[in-house]
């Protein structure tokens, strides 16, 4: 199949709904509700409209990354948010996509998951006994990464929070946390359609219904199918996928919300092969960024001269199958001046992945059962504003990875499981009409049990306990109406786990428990009468026995090590200037120097200075759009481009492994109707065909590194209705 295939003609579809600008500036409500049932429906009403047309001025967003409704220039925190205007005007489908407009962040696939790194910190392999850092929340449920990787269905708005929420989400937000909200049922009748088409014969549907059933119950549906080739020559890294979700909101009394969901979502194309990368088949020798097929990096089938390097039959594209099934309940009930809040989900996940590990078949398989539960109370009491809450969560699961068609287990867990007690709390004290001092803390218990077979064979177990606090300190103050500094201290934790080998008197499998403490300050500002939006945020975090990996395709073993100290610091910057209606400029840099500074594994060998993986010191997006007025509607144009500065692939800095220092350039061109009943657009995305690495590994045939590279240049066209 050709890499640049017709079009496939769009059937019929569905108008975004939209608020908002390229750094999902919507227009909120006067006031910030405290109630999670308010922060529903005031997030509901500012993110399924249709796209109105905004005055001139930066316009204010309503956030929810911190479990309860605020302002985004009212919050003391870096956070981004994007609603689904900027989503599907993109073509952005899922969440690897949206990286392009996240700063100092990295959503890189690896398989059915999709890792997650923000400010240079996440967990890059993906076997069972290794839990991210960085939360990842499907409409306040937590997932796992292999929940990340199915399409975006039905968004309301995706936030990206930097740095530690230890407090309020637990020992999985280390680095931050991703929140992906769904627009939840409303009290208005309502129908989307949405398909788009583009190259490598893609094929996007999506169809939403919302039905009013009374005054007191509404029920919405919402249903998705994906089909595209591969990327690749082989015909790997195809979609055929699909996903649907079903849910009820109700009312039963004005102090009472019930909103119930569950979806499904499956995958049944091609898995993405791992192609070679630096290694220069002419001169046989490591040459950095170099790939077995020059002119084409998505090329991964080895044919011809290169024959030689695929030992072990030709590359194909092979098999998986991906099956999610989550359900999940949120009740808010209004207790006096407060709200007594209360979700519960459950998660099943079942996949296996088989493909290409450069020229070695290879089978990585993950089954995951996990319940949730979290109840809190939120309010105000005079100057202070409190949340305070219980959780509790249990994740059952196994897998493997094995090369050779199953004849040998790099990895394979057959037993694991990770159950958490929390109590948290926060408050904030408003000083005085300017100044608030935040405070909030939380009391963690988590129990590790594991079981499973070591490469060589051999049986292994483990079973901790792990008991922690953290805490949170912070103050805020307005300066100016317009003009909020912050500055706060507040640490992070994430439990120990196992090495896949028995313990014996000379080896302890146990890996040590990560600890953090970080600093930030920052300040959010507007100015020319709202012309400009600029926020500016520091940040100094010192970790003590990060947890560190690598893949090394040629090792029998891949041990988990802990850097004993690891330091990063840096700055992001956010610019949004919008003098007319028309017309929106958005610019963010972010700065990061994460070092190793004693990194020093059992063996001797000592990394101590080198970068950490994954981390580019530069990262920068900018983007521009400009609305053309019509008698009959308008013509909405957008720029968007990403630079990342070089960065290492893994901790050790191996030759060849040196990944980065690329640009992605997008565009889109919409038009909408007066009405906003229909729209009409075309997107292109990696227009300049960058072969941007995804995952990296060490080693394979011949190495000397493994990637999973990102899609090339796409390009499509959407069509939409709104009944």
């Amino acid at each position: 199949m050709s890499r640049n295939t017709s079009f496939v003609s769009c059937l019929a579809a569905c108008s975004v709904a939209y608020c908002g600008s390229a750094q999902a500036q919507a227009a909120a409500p006067e006031s910030t509700p405290t109630s999670d049932a308010a922060q529903a429906e005031e997030t509901a009403s500012t993110t399924t409209q249709a796209p109105a047309q905004e005055e001139a001025g930066v316009q204010d967003i309503v956030v929810t990354a911190q479990k309860r409704s605020s302002l985004l220039q009212k919050t003391p925190a870096a956070i981004t948010a994007v609603t689904d205007e900027v989503l599907i005007e993109r073509g952005i489908a899922d969440l690897p996509a949206a990286q392009v407009l996240i700063p100092s962040a990295r959503f890189q696939i690896e398989q059915s998951s999709v890792q997650v790194f923000i400010r240079g910190v996440g967990a890059s392999l993906d076997f069972a006994n290794i839990q991210p850092i960085v939360a990842l929340n499907l409409n306040g449920v937590s997932t796992p990464r292999e929940g990340a990787s199915a399409g975006f269905l039905d968004v309301a708005q995706v936030e990206v929070l930097p740095g530690p929420q230890g407090t309020l989400y637990g020992a999985t937000a280390m680095g931050g946390t991703v929140n992906i909200a769904f627009n939840r049922p409303s009290d208005r009748m309502e129908t989307k359609l949405l398909a788009e088409g583009g190259n490598y014969e893609y094929l996007h549907l999506t169809a939403v219904q919302n039905i009013p059933v009374s005054e007191k119950v509404a029920i919405r549906g919402a249903a998705d199918f994906a089909r595209r080739d591969g990327y690749q020559t082989s015909g790997a890294n195809s979609l055929k996928d699909f996903s649907g979700r079903l849910s009820l909101q109700a009312r039963p009394s004005d102090d009472v919300t019930i909103y119930l969901w569950g979806s499904y979502a499956t995958k049944n194309g091609h898995p993405i092969n791992v192609v070679t990368l630096s290694f220069n088949p002419t001169t046989g020798t490591v040459d950095n960024g170099a790939f077995l097929h020059p002119g084409n990096p998505w090329n991964d089938t080895r044919t011809g001269t290169l024959a030689p390097l695929a030992p072990f039959g030709p590359i194909t594209a092979l098999d998986q199958s991906y099956d999610n099934y989550t359900i999940g309940a949120q009740i808010d009930a209004k207790i006096g001046e407060a709200t007594l809040t209360s979700i519960s989900s459950y998660q099943r996940i079942n996949s296996l992945q088989n493909f290409w590990l450069t020229a070695i078949p290879a089978s990585l398989s993950q089954e995951y059962d996990q319940l949730t539960q979290e109840i809190r109370l939120s309010g105000e009491t005079g100057r202070i504003r409190y949340l305070v809450g219980l959780y509790g969560s249990q994740l059952k699961n196994n897998g493997y990875f094995s090369l050779f068609g199953g004849g040998f287990f790099i990895s394979n867990v057959t037993d694991h499981k990770l159950e958490n007690v929390s109590g948290f709390g926060e408050i904030v004290y408003s000083a005085s009409d300017k100044l608030r001092l935040t405070g909030g803390g939380r009391l963690s218990y988590y129990k590790r049990v594991g079981a499973g077979f070591a490469s060589s064979g051999a049986p292994y177990d483990s079973k901790e306990d792990y008991t922690h606090v953290d805490f949170k300190l912070g103050a805020d103050y307005d300066i100016t109406d317009h003009v909020l500094a912050y500055a706060g201290f507040q640490t992070g934790y994430s439990p120990g786990t196992f090495n896949e080998q028995p313990s014996t008197p000379a080896f302890d499998n146990q890996v040590k428990p990560s600890k953090l403490s970080a600093w930030s300050a920052g300040i959010k500002s507007r100015f020319l009468r709202n012309a400009v939006q600029l926020n500016v945020e520091g940040y100094y975090y010192d970790y003590k026995d990060l947890l560190v990996q690598s893949y090394d395709i040629n090792a029998f073993f891949n041990p988990i090590f802990n850097s004993q100290k690891t330091k990063i610091y840096g700055l992001q910057a956010d610019l949004v200037v919008k003098p007319t209606r028309n017309d929106n400029f958005n610019l963010s840099v972010g700065y990061l120097h994460g070092r190793y500074t004693e990194f020093v594994q059992p063996n001797g060998a000592d990394f101590s200075g080198n970068s950490i993986a994954f981390a580019p010191d530069w990262t920068i997006t900018a983007g521009y759009g400009h609305d053309f007025q019509l008698a009959s509607g308008y013509i909405r144009a957008r720029g968007d481009v990403r630079y990342e500065s070089e960065y290492w692939g893994d901790f050790a800095h191996v030759p060849g492994d040196l990944l980065g220092d690329f640009w992605l350039v997008d565009a889109s061109l919409t038009y909408y109707s007066e009405d906003d009943r229909w729209n009409v657009g075309i997107w292109g995305k990696n227009l300049t065909d960058e072969a941007v690495p995804s995952s990296s590994a060490i080693g394979g045939i011949p190495g000397p590194v493994a990637t999973q590279l990102g899609p090339p240049l796409t390009f499509g066209a959407r069509l939409g209705f709104t009944f």
